[in-house]
């Protein structure tokens, strides 16, 4: 790219440089060319663990733990160790992701590219591939994580479907066993509510909107940063004594994770 320097009055070659693509989750898998987060290999940051499925069904979680008496033959890995798994660096990641595109873009036949999406996790070259590679940071550091949607909005609407019993479950599964879901119980989440609209006097002027009463408006509207506030903020100290402890355990280390990341 050619720009005129005017203090210096001159033509100068200018190469801008691209560092990073944003997008939320499903579009970013659409500019990546991978094949989204619910297929075997859908990390779209090109991370090496695969998914597992359970029998019969085609989609595919990212779990670490294999599924307990589970022998299927294309989620039958053992399990991942978050503490010891090798991390690979971003130009051994870019290697691995030009190697595996290669074999999708070579497949002979419908059945074979379809063999390799499996086993790559791609399906098309990246949009951006024309351009210089000197000009723009690798693969994939080019393609940051969305954590907003994730941890704002994703894992929130999880979290609160398991409280409150009202994830769909497999017919094998029973959610009034749920032993967890302790905001099933009508009093104790209007006591919940309640006691989250309270705290609003109390929290600093930097947070831009207080939670309201999520039995009350949970269905309006709530918004992100409600969510943020209520679920990572204030629920570690209103489901104590709630919540069974072993479930108190595991709910305040997610958020522990979640405050490190944010």
């Amino acid at each position: 790219m050619y720009l005129w320097d005017a203090i210096n009055d001159a033509v100068i070659e200018c190469w801008p440089f691209l560092a990073l693509v944003i997008a939320n989750s499903p579009a970013m898998a659409f500019i990546f060319g991978s094949v989204g987060h619910h297929r075997a290999y859908g990390c779209h940051l090109y991370f090496c663990q695969k998914g597992c499925h359970k029998p019969g069904g085609a989609q595919y979680y990212l779990a670490c733990l294999k599924l307990i008496g589970s022998d299927i033959a294309s989620s039958n890995h053992s399990n991942y160790d978050l503490c010891t798994m090798i991390i690979l660096m971003a130009e051994e990641t870019e290697k691995r992701y030009l190697s595996n595109l290669t074999h999708v873009l070579e497949a002979r036949s419908a059945v074979e590219y379809h063999a390799w999406q499996l086993w790559t996790g791609l399906f098309k070259p990246i949009l951006l591939s024309g351009i210089d590679p000197r000009h723009w940071l690798c693969i994939p550091a080019l393609f940051p994580t969305d954590l907003m949607h994730l941890y704002a909005l994703n894992l929130t609407e999880l979290i609160v479907g398991l409280l409150y019993s009202m994830l769909d479950c497999s017919v094998s599964n029973n959610r009034d066993s749920w032993n967890f879901s302790v905001l099933r119980d009508p009093q104790i989440w209007q006591a919940h509510g309640k006691a989250v609209a309270t705290t609003t006097p109390y929290l600093p002027g930097i947070f831009d909107w207080p939670p309201c009463n999520p039995a009350e408006k949970i269905n309006s509207g709530y918004k992100a940063v409600e969510y943020i506030t209520w679920i990572y903020g204030l629920s570690p100290t209103l489901f104590y004594g709630t919540l069974q402890s072993i479930f108190c355990w595991h709910f305040c280390k997610s958020v522990v994770g979640i405050h490190l990341m944010h």
